[in-house]
């Protein structure tokens, strides 16, 4: 009998490429995305068009970092277990990132989102 998930993270698929939880979304390679979200709030959503996501930068932690420039903007995701993350982005299936607020201990078998940080025009 296979093992649940739980709600803060299920697998879409068998092969692990499609992945779903409170830190975001990650869909299958062959799903097309148009755009990525950034969650900061319920209140708080900003989008950008993939195609002016132009290049993105991981750094190792204690927190992991993601830094990535949208058109003329750029992001900041600060977390643990990011490089999944990465390669979504190197996938172009990384759907949304939702920000989870700080945490005692990072779970080690999953993302985990600190804080979205953008700074409008800070290319």
């Amino acid at each position: 009998m296979p093992l649940k998930g739980k709600l803060s993270q299920t697998t879409a698929d068998q092969k692990g490429n499609a992945l779903e939880g409170s830190w975001g979304t990650i869909v299958p390679p062959s799903t097309p995305l148009d755009a990525l979200r950034f969650s900061m709030e319920p209140q708080e959503i900003v989008s950008y068009a993939y195609r002016v996501v132009i290049r993105w930068k991981w750094k190792a932690g204690p927190p992991e970092t993601i830094t990535l420039i949208a058109g003329p903007d750029v992001v900041t995701i600060t977390g643990h277990g990011l490089q999944r993350l990465m390669e979504a982005l190197d996938e172009t299936s990384l759907k949304v990132v939702r920000q989870e607020g700080s945490m005692p201990n990072a779970p080690e078998h999953r993302p985990y989102v600190i804080s979205v940080r953008i700074e409008e025009g800070g290319r």
